[in-house]
């Protein structure tokens, strides 16, 4: 089969593969459970009604990392890039936020770009620490001084695509491995007090491929088939499935006209306010039995879209559910589908020069 790459070589002016969003999660290894806590305090003495007491300093870590007001968020750059390229500069956004006893860290690394780091108040300090592949190669050219465009999350434009991506596959896991305890010894200094490390490990990693073209004719002409290719391709044997007790619970799919109807349901405002019971949906999906509208809530509970209300079988939309599934109805209705009924139409549909297959 000949790729999209292969068949368009002449239209196309490069193609650049790189890491795109990467969340890495820190763990303390002897301390993030019962028992490994229970080990600490035993080795160091301290008894279990202490604990208070051997915990207090700890609590002081939130008032030391809090330095920076929420009214202080400004840019404060650091020397500006090489000439000729149009990468943020390298600095530190001083905009730390509270939410959900957590407070997050937004900030521009000379190395990584833009990241931010989210310290929990609680022990045992696990660590969420967010960074863009993308952001992080723009930062590798500005220092090897090779003109570049960084578009939003893509690069539309670059002096030499051959080198650019050599400079993205060499990264080192020992130097990431450095500068993400520099971030733990930074934003979250009770580990100075603990004498301990932490342990990462990569949650979703996302890899993106960019194919930047010469003119956007070119890509005129064959967006149409890739739209529609990628939006009938996509089935829901293909959506993310979750296990439980041997069983697989499938995901959900905006194409799917089963899913969309299920969804338009969920977002009835009666459901807003009295949640829903296995008897209540059934009345909007009467052509399911009672047995598949179980399976159906369990299947919607695991993926976080509903939440139960213990110790009834009452379930309401979870904020996450409440946000998806109108976001995922609203930019289907107003956005995709417009684009695809505009098509080929090209006053109609404006398309960038370079887009992420």
């Amino acid at each position: 089969m000949e790729l999209l790459t292969e068949r368009h070589s002449e239209e196309i002016a490069g193609v650049i593969c790189c890491y795109d969003r990467i969340l890495i999660q820190g763990a303390l290894p002897g301390l993030c459970y019962a028992e490994g806590m229970t080990g600490y305090l035993y080795a160091h003495k301290i008894g279990i009604f202490d604990y208070p007491h051997f915990a207090q300093p700890l609590r002081a870590h939130g008032a030391t990392i809090q330095a920076w007001s929420a009214s202080s968020r400004r840019w404060n750059p650091a020397p500006a890039t090489s000439p000729g390229t149009t990468s943020r500069p390298a600095g530190r956004i001083s905009a730390p936020t509270t939410a959900s006893a957590c407070t997050t860290f937004y900030f521009i690394d000379e190395d990584l770009g833009l990241c931010y780091v989210r310290v929990p108040a609680w022990r045992p300090f696990w660590l969420q620490i967010y960074l863009n592949g993308h952001h992080r190669l723009a930062c590798r050219l500005s220092r090897k001084r090779i003109d570049h465009t960084l578009l939003d999350n893509a690069f539309p434009q670059i002096d030499d695509f051959d080198r650019a991506q050599r400079i993205a596959d060499d990264w080192p896991v020992e130097r990431l491995h450095r500068k993400l305890d520099q971030f733990a010894a930074r934003y979250c200094p009770v580990i100075r007090q603990l004498e301990v490390r932490y342990h990462w490990s990569l949650d979703p990693v996302e890899f993106a491929t960019n194919i930047v073209f010469h003119r956007q004719p070119d890509l005129q002409a064959i967006y149409g088939n890739l739209t529609r290719t990628a939006i009938h391709t996509v089935k829901p044997d293909n959506t993310e499935a979750l296990r439980e007790n041997q069983r697989c619970y499938p995901g959900f799919n905006f194409f799917s006209a089963e899913d969309q109807r299920l969804f338009e349901t969920l977002a009835r405002g009666e459901f807003n306010l009295h949640g829903l019971q296995n008897k209540t949906l059934r009345r909007r999906l009467p052509e399911k039995a009672p047995g598949q509208i179980s399976r159906l809530l369990k299947r919607l509970r695991l993926h976080g879209f509903l939440k139960k209300v213990a110790p009834s079988y009452r379930y309401y939309l979870s904020r996450f559910g409440k946000q998806l599934i109108t976001t995922g109805l609203k930019r289907k209705q107003l956005v995709l589908i417009p684009q695809l009924a505009a098509i080929p139409s090209p006053q109609l549909n404006f398309v960038p020069e370079s887009v992420r297959i």
